[in-house]
């Protein structure tokens, strides 16, 4: 009996020495999975723009790769510079989940994802260079789209969603003929409703929060505070001239002198209303590599200077002139000399 008694127990303490070293293994990949779910996403990001950097074919994505793989390997086919993209990780929503964003120096937004019943899930993709993501600070993520058939523009859309659940719920969903004149609809899936020029104007207004002579990137800067770093290499420094590419502007940077420690540049700035230009002005400025970050003071402004691949973001954190404003501004466009 009492040996019976001893092999009974025997077997119960092999099996529960298992089952803890089962949910200890469980416990571990959860962990790691709850760590950094988006660990997988960013290996295949970075091992597919190697491939893209090496000018070596892209495979093909494998039918049992999840959709979120294959999204990757169709984001990476697409991009024209490796060494300008990148990727952040923010809270948009502020719902205690971070995202993982695709994207360019700039902050073109080429993809975003979350996670959704703790599995990634994509919320969206760039569908190409005729469309625009970009965020606010209230969570909300926003787009711009130009409708072009064949070689012309024949369309805008301009659409507002909220994450909601780990889905995308819209909110604003418009658009309009190419010159913003007539055609004036809602869209409800690829259903145009036409509505009233004063009902879009209201629906427009919620999507259109860019205040005048901002461009939609230097919004999210600003408002969404989003920096994507590149993932590959550190771009250099170089002595160009930049300016803005969206807006009708003179405002210019020039890169005067580099070295390993600072570079020295010149800003040309102009603020503008609605109707006038109302301050033109032109400074020059030093900024030190001070722990990782190039910081100015040049008596009139202080901030910081950021280098993309042919870019330059630069930061003004305090002006004692009234005429320039204090946040940051994109110059994405190498002029040449």
């Amino acid at each position: 009996m009492k040996k019976a008694f001893y092999v009974l127990l025997c077997l119960f303490l092999i099996i529960g020495t298992v089952s803890c070293t089962q949910n200890n293994r469980n416990n571990d990949n959860a962990n790691s999975q709850g760590n950094d779910p988006y660990k997988a996403i960013i290996e295949k990001y970075n091992e597919l723009l190697v491939c893209k950097k090496n000018n070596t074919t892209i495979p093909e994505a494998s039918e049992t790769d999840p959709s979120t793989i294959k999204t990757v390997y169709e984001i990476v086919k697409k991009c024209k510079n490796p060494l300008d993209m990148g990727y952040a990780k923010k809270d948009i929503n502020n719902d205690g989940n971070e995202e993982l964003i695709f994207g360019k120096s700039t902050l073109d937004i080429i993809a975003i994802f979350t996670v959704k019943d703790n599995e990634v899930v994509t919320l969206i993709t760039q569908e190409d260079s005729n469309s625009m993501i970009w965020l606010d600070a209230s969570g909300l993520i926003r787009v711009e789209q130009f409708v072009v058939e064949g070689q012309y523009m024949t369309g805008r859309r301009y659409l507002v969603y909220e994450i909601s659940e780990g889905s995308l719920k819209r909110q604003v969903a418009i658009g309009c003929d190419a010159m913003k004149q007539g055609n004036w609809h809602k869209l409800d899936n690829q259903q145009q409703i036409p509505v009233s020029k004063e009902e879009w104007n209201e629906l427009y207004a919620k999507y259109d929060i860019c205040p005048f002579g901002w461009d939609n990137r230097e919004y999210t800067k600003n408002y969404a505070d989003l920096t994507i770093r590149p993932l590959l290499e550190t771009p250099v420094p170089k002595n160009q001239t930049y300016k803005l590419s969206s807006i009708v502007k003179d405002d210019q940077v020039k890169i005067t002198s580099v070295s390993a420690e600072s570079i020295s540049f010149t800003i040309s700035y102009s603020k503008y209303t609605e109707s006038v230009s109302v301050y033109d002005t032109e400074l020059s400025a030093t900024a030190t590599l001070t722990e990782g970050e190039y910081l100015f003071d040049n008596g009139t402004i202080t901030g910081s200077i950021e280098v993309g691949y042919n870019s330059v973001w630069v930061k003004i954190n305090k002006s004692t002139n009234e005429h320039i404003d204090c946040r940051s501004y994109l110059f994405d466009y190498v002029m040449s000399e």
